[in-house]
């Protein structure tokens, strides 16, 4: 590989995957030299053999096009002589690079021997944000030309552009990052690492200064953080217009004017300002596109200060982004720079540059693990916060991650190389001198548990999306036991020294309390009598109770005293020598907190993990005690075996969390707003004050501005009247033909909601193949990426059906023209065989309550009118909401359901082929 070496960008598409069985059918070649494209070659091929109508659906190349193209022994001498000396590069290497080599061998010619290079892999690190790598995907971020996905000459031009863009990248990289990342390439596809190499010469030829954004810090090329000095929010000028005219002067020049919005602001300002507003708790119901974020913002925008800043708690990692990428600019544009806002989070989020850098000195030889590091050497060249969710990633699950996770202040030590650019400390500084600060509604609710407050107290706290914080206090009393993690963490105790080089060195220190051959011994037999404790309980629900696998089997005090004798002596032995493993592990934890500071910065990183694992440990020893212990009161004790590993899982959770006005956060703040889209249940206006446990709270509802008479649909089809039993696989058949009959009928994008993930699954199986042989792309929950990447294919162009559950009822953000037909399976109750709602019933009936009238019912009620909530975005929209469920329409509660619907959505019962045809009108 030289300077001026002949790139070749290939990209093939073939009549499937099998590199022995199927053929080419196009090949598209874009030849780049010195960063520019120098000849292109672009041919289809006759495979000999049919295609599928599926890859015909996904490459609009049809059989009859390929009759009378050459076949590849036709084009295979014109094809080597191009590619001869050259460097060949693709999206995916192994696939085209395998497909096309065996293609020559079959006509007669060598295999291929060209050096080669992934473009997935250099994108990953050298654009390391991404939401998604998908060709598509890069494209529309970048605007590249790509109007023929899946056609060889299209996809191969866009990924000789992403080709350009990556040496663009590569030229802009610090000296000793990139060096970094060389040391790590081993890994990397084919001769990836010799392009990286021939990158650092032609840089070290013409070598230039440090980009002046960047600081090298102990061999760590890092971004400069903004200096705060003086960074402090401006006061607002003038006084907070309370009529329309002055706010029209203040901002309507970026905002037009509306009349229920300004209402709202007013409402807020003095609830916040005046006495004669003399109650602690409001709530606001402001309905979509009502503008609530800025009508919150802005009057406070007048009032929020460093020293009494206003507290924001919403639901979600991306409203958190949105608010302050979002709607904080708006309001600093109409009153500049008045808002200062800084998102906070948990710890575990950011990363530790200390740990980091261990890392690199002594990196884990294996490939994902050094792609992440790669990906990180370049994202600290780009990163303001640290916040590892940047990277986009569906979770940080990875063992990377737990190797350079940020565990909180008490683990910085100020003799490490990086103290002052810690990115947690950093937070923290910037937290003093904001007047905004946003959190998500758990980390709010976790103040409770916190020894020390992470939030100040103010005078001001508002909750968006306020429907959801109920839920998610009780979500938080859920506690879970996983007996292989717990498993995994003993065996890693076991072997630390193994995993740590210099444990050895600590545990031979004079001072060092423990004897590590009794820790080792204890760990060891806790593990045996796991695995006996765990076949006991797979025994004894599988064949002694005959439950099944994967079911949630209830346990309460009897079944636990009636437990096999053998069994209940195995849990004792079990908890007991958990009890001894934790008094020693204390021992440890105790010598570290005294005598971290006379440890190496390396020395001090290996007792960090060696503590962060006794912590872990301690708290699944709390859990059982209290699983053996805890009172049937007010909570629920129940256990899962999953299939796939045989895995036994504990779970415990409170029925009553405890109420607002009990917990610790909630006495931290003067007033309290809670708004939201949804947040009463038919006329009870006070169903949200009653799920925090507060006795009533005024409530101020703003009108829609949508007209749901003209703008939107409610249908239920006639015949699915006839369905009693909504799990049998009658009504599963039943839902994929309906489904299947909207999405090839009606060409807008479709969201099918679901109760249940195996029917969920099920639809997804049984209409994907169908659809994708027209070019309409299902996606599903749990079956096509992360949440996030669900969401930018669903929003991406042509034509789209969502199966979704939980999160994707109430969750999801969407132009309304990316959204017009919502197909609900089944109303949104949650199962009453469930261990904790099945419990939470029978409580809520031993306190002489209606359980399902007062929970049941509303929660599904609630969910529905969230559902619903996603459809209309703008006045211009329109939507359809199709529910297959004939309990909206023939059950004694339905009424009540109907009741709740949007003023102006009437339910109509119409036959299916009615709907069809309104529909096509409609939309």
């Amino acid at each position: 590989m030289k300077q001026h070496s002949v790139y070749a960008v290939v990209d093939i598409e073939t009549t499937g995957t099998s590199v022995q069985m199927d053929r080419i059918i196009q090949i598209g070649c874009v030849f780049i030299q010195d960063g520019e494209v120098i000849d292109r070659f672009v041919t289809d091929l006759n495979p000999r053999i049919k295609l599928s109508k599926q890859i015909e659906s996904l490459t609009h190349i049809s059989n009859e096009q390929l009759a009378n193209a050459p076949y590849f022994e036709d084009i295979a001498a014109k094809l080597f002589e191009l590619l001869k000396d050259t460097v060949f590069v693709a999206h995916n290497i192994f696939f085209d690079y395998q497909f096309l080599s065996a293609e020559f061998e079959r006509a007669g010619f060598p295999g291929m021997m060209m050096p080669g290079m992934d473009t997935v892999e250099l994108a990953q690190i050298f654009i390391p944000t991404l939401p998604s790598y998908r060709l598509s995907d890069i494209a529309d971020q970048f605007d590249f030309s790509h109007d023929r996905p899946h056609q060889a000459d299209s996809d191969a031009f866009v990924t000789g552009q992403l080709f350009m863009m990556i040496q663009e990248e590569i030229r802009k990289i610090p000296l000793v990052t990139l060096e970094k990342i060389i040391s790590l390439a081993d890994v990397l596809a084919m001769e990836t690492r010799d392009f990286l190499m021939l990158q650092l010469e032609i840089i070290q030829k013409h070598l230039p200064p440090l980009r002046e954004d960047v600081q090298v810090v102990h061999g760590l090329a890092l971004k400069k953080k903004v200096d705060l000095v003086g960074q402090y929010p401006a006061k607002p000028a003038g006084e907070f217009p309370r009529n329309r005219e002055g706010k029209e002067a203040v901002y309507g020049e970026f905002l037009d004017y509306r009349e229920s919005q300004g209402q709202m602001m007013n409402d807020i300002f003095d609830f916040f300002t005046s006495t004669n507003f003399d109650v602690k708790n409001l709530s606001i119901e402001s309905p979509t596109g009502s503008g609530k974020t800025f009508a919150y913002l802005f009057p406070l925008s007048y009032k929020a200060t460093v020293d009494n800043p206003l507290i924001v708690s919403t639901i979600s990692i991306v409203l958190e982004n949105q608010l302050l990428k979002e709607a904080v600019p708006l309001v600093n544009k109409v009153n500049p720079d008045c808002l200062q806002a800084t998102v906070i989070k948990s710890s575990k989020y950011f990363i530790d540059l200390t740990k980091f850098a261990a890392t690199l000195a002594n990196p884990l030889k294996q490939k994902q693990y050094a792609l992440y590091q790669m990906r990180c050497l370049v994202w600290l060249l780009e990163t303001d916060t640290g916040d590892m969710s940047e990277l986009n990633l569906s979770n940080l699950d990875h063992v990377f991650f737990s190797h350079v996770r940020h565990l909180g202040e008490k683990y910085v030590t100020e003799s490490s190389p990086y103290y002052d650019e810690d990115f947690w400390l950093f937070l923290k500084k910037k937290v003093r001198q904001s007047n905004v600060l946003i959190v998500n509604h758990a980390f709010l609710i976790k103040e409770t548990f916190r020894e020390f407050p992470w939030l100040p107290a103010s005078e001001h706290l508002i909750i968006d999306e306020a429907h959801h914080f109920p839920e998610i206090a009780e979500r938080l009393g859920y506690r879970h036991l996983n007996f292989l993690q717990l498993k995994s963490s003993l065996f890693k105790l076991i072997h630390f020294h193994e995993q740590e080089p210099e444990w050895k060195k600590i545990t031979k220190d004079q001072g060092w309390p423990l004897k590590n051959k009794l820790l080792e011994r204890t760990a060891l037999e806790t593990i045996n009598v796991l695995e006996i404790v765990q076949d006991d309980i797979i025994e004894t629900a599988l064949i002694d109770s005959a439950h099944q696998f994967d079911d949630e089997i209830l346990l309460t005090s009897e079944s636990l005293d009636n437990l096999p004798i053998y069994l209940n002596q195995d849990i004792f032995r079990l908890n007991r020598l958990l009890q001894d493993l934790v008094n020693l592990i204390a021992q440890g934890q105790d010598y570290i907190t005294e005598e971290l500071d006379k440890w190496l910065i390396s020395e001090q990183l290996t007792l960090q993990n060696w503590q962060s694992l006794g912590e872990n440990l301690i708290e699944n020893y709390h859990f059982i005690d209290s699983f053996l212990t805890s009172s049937e009161e007010q909570s629920v004790r129940w256990l899962k075996i999953e299939e796939k590993q045989q895995n036994v899982y504990l779970y415990t959770s409170e029925f009553l969390p405890s109420s607002a006005d009990s917990s610790a956060w909630y006495d931290r703040y003067d007033k309290i707003l809670f708004t939201g889209g949804t947040l009463k249940i038919g006329n009870d206006t006070q169903y949200l004050a009653k799920n925090l446990g507060i006795d009533s709270m005024p409530f101020i509802q703003f009108p829609t501005l949508f007209d749901f008479s003209t703008q939107a649909r409610f249908y239920v089809p006639e015949e699915s009247l006839s369905f009693s039993d909504l799990s049998s696989a009658y009504y599963e058949k039943y839902l994929i033909d309906s489904v299947l009959s909207f999405a090839l009928n009606i060409p807008v994008k479709m969201l099918v909601l679901f109760t249940s993930h195996e029917m969920l699954q099920n639809v997804y199986h049984g209409i994907q193949p169908k659809l994708l042989n027209h070019n309409i792309e299902v996606l599903g929950q749990g079956l096509s990426g992360s949440r996030e990447r669900i969401m930018k294919r669903f929003t991406g162009q042509g034509r789209k059906v969502l199966l979704g559950a939980d999160s994707f009822w109430e969750g999801i953000d969407l132009p309304g023209d990316a959204l017009q037909l919502i197909v609900v399976a089944r109303l949104p109750f949650e199962s009453p065989e469930r261990p904790f709602v099945k419990e939470k019933l029978k409580f809520l009936q031993q306190q002489g309550m209606d359980g399902f009238q007062q929970y049941s019912l509303p929660k599904a009620v609630l969910r529905l009118r969230q559902g619903i909530g996603r459809l209309l975005r703008t006045k211009e929209d329109r939507g359809a909401v199709v529910m297959m469920d004939p309990r909206i329409v023939k059950a004694r509660y339905a009424k009540k359901i109907q009741s709740a619907l949007p003023e102006g959505l009437s339910l109509t019962e119409q036959s299916f082929e009615n709907i069809l045809k309104d529909l096509k009108n409609f939309l």
